[in-house]
């Protein structure tokens, strides 16, 4: 594990994360814009014909909308805020920034241009492809892009490389079962729900209408951090598992129970709350029960040396 300062990353994270969400949606039009068109023109490199009008993409009738959580600009945060906890001068954090944000912004242009092709030729699995590459693939690489940074910065590191690709391959190998599982799992977390707002004498009905709740799938990048991590006991690796996995469920609890407040009591200021949540629980809490899990095995050797 790099010397990284966890709480000054999560503190940038958190600062970062809480600034998007109270800025408008307006203010990021123009990355979007840029997403779209960048989206497009590479498109055009893998011989589609693609329309492009503002933050939207065609392409053979189908349709894509580029929102903010579609453009690199949280996977930019979470590099950013990596490269700014650890302790290294300013020159090689700056070219650690020069050096790999543009990195982040094409392959997160490549997905894009992927998905779109996927979603034009088989609409049914846009959703699948979405998820898995947005949410596991990106995190994967801006955790890959991270390591060999720090590689670079302090010096050889602890096989990083197959640790990513061991994460990968669980990774996929999770992401069919808990896609397949998907839909039970979150009438089960709704099932909580609706007894919380009984607690107060109201009676829910949750309707279901989506194939994938992505707000789910931190659970498959946690779990295939942890369990890729060579540095921990099987012991060790199915406490943290369970632990984590737990977390990140009340985490999904927080964010449903944040959705019923906006749509079923109007509570507006429930949709901020449930952005946080959604953004912090993504790209974030999977990666801070992961360095903990790390650390914590750290500071239990450390007595021994």
């Amino acid at each position: 594990m790099p010397p990284i300062k966890p709480f000054s990353f999560i503190g940038l994270c958190s600062v970062s994360f809480v600034l998007i969400v109270w800025l408008p949606e307006s203010v990021f039009a123009p990355f979007n814009h840029a997403t779209a068109y960048l989206a497009g023109l590479c498109l055009t490199f893998f011989g589609e014909h693609p329309e492009t009008a503002g933050a939207m993409i065609s392409l053979g009738g189908f349709r894509v909308r580029i929102i903010t959580e579609c453009t690199p600009l949280y996977s930019l945060v979470l590099f950013g805020a990596f490269v700014c906890s650890v302790p290294v001068g300013l020159r090689t954090r700056l070219a650690g920034l020069l050096a790999v944000m543009p990195l982040l912004v094409a392959a997160n242009t490549l997905r894009i241009a992927l998905v779109t092709i996927v979603g034009a030729a088989h609409p049914a699995l846009f959703e699948a492809v979405h998820v898995y590459l947005a949410q596991i693939v990106m995190l994967l690489l801006v955790i890959a892009a991270s390591l060999v940074w720090i590689h670079w910065a302090t010096g050889p590191g602890q096989g990083e490389g197959p640790f990513l690709l061991r994460a990968l391959a669980l990774a996929s190998i999770i992401f069919l079962p808990w896609l397949i599982l998907n839909e039970a799992y979150v009438k089960a977390l709704d099932l909580l729900t609706t007894r919380v707002f009984a607690l107060a004498d109201y009676r829910l009905e949750i309707p279901y209408g989506n194939l994938v709740y992505f707000q789910t799938f931190n659970t498959v990048i946690y779990l295939a951090l942890i369990l890729a991590e060579k540095w921990l006991s099987i012991k060790a690796k199915i406490a943290w598992a369970l632990a984590g996995a737990l977390i990140l469920a009340a985490g999904h609890v927080l964010f449903r129970i944040g959705n019923v407040l906006l749509t079923a009591f109007s509570w507006h200021p429930a949709l901020p709350l449930t952005i946080f949540l959604n953004l912090f629980g993504e790209y974030l809490l999977p990666v801070i029960l992961w360095v903990a899990a790390v650390k914590g095995r750290q500071y239990q050797k450390e007595p021994e040396s």
